[in-house]
């Protein structure tokens, strides 16, 4: 599921609307995401406390030139689709009485490479734009360079 396109398709002039239907469309990860990942709010239901800061965040200039980055780098995720398949097996194997958890990508402006919760399985998809991405060398982020190695897609697999 990529969180982050249905995230920025939603119009700012319709954002609490748009929230209200996100959430409903992606229970399991939407309260994660914005209390856990943004940390705009401690409680997703209360969309007036953070509805301005989804606002900013969405027109910010960086964080949409980060979200057209992305797009470019992962227009789709069908390289990562057969990969991602047997992990999913093999969890299954390992783990025949867990519920298979849903994958989802989002932005975190460079916050989190990847997390587990639940039902779901998250992945930064801002952490795995290439070495060679020039912001994660900025002096800004301050990433070590062991871990700029990691930064790349095949980590996902």
């Amino acid at each position: 599921m990529r969180f982050e396109e249905e995230l920025f398709k939603i119009a700012p002039n319709n954002l609490l609307e748009g929230l209200q239907a996100l959430r409903k469309k992606n229970p399991d990860f939407y309260d994660i995401y914005f209390e856990r990942v943004l940390q705009v709010t401690s409680n997703a239901g209360d969309y007036n406390s953070y509805t301005p800061l989804v606002l900013d965040f969405l027109t910010n200039k960086y964080v949409k030139g980060l979200y057209d980055t992305t797009q470019s780098h992962f227009p789709d995720l069908k390289q990562f689709e057969s990969e991602m398949n047997k992990a999913m097996k093999n969890y299954v194997k390992h783990f025949p009485d867990s519920t298979v958890p849903t994958i989802y990508t989002f932005i975190s402006e460079f916050g989190n490479q990847a997390f587990t919760f639940e039902k779901c399985l998250g992945v930064g998809i801002d952490m795995y734009l290439g070495v060679d991405y020039p912001y994660y060398k900025s002096s800004d982020l301050n990433f070590p360079a062991f871990m700029v190695e990691r930064f790349t897609p095949k980590i996902w697999l």
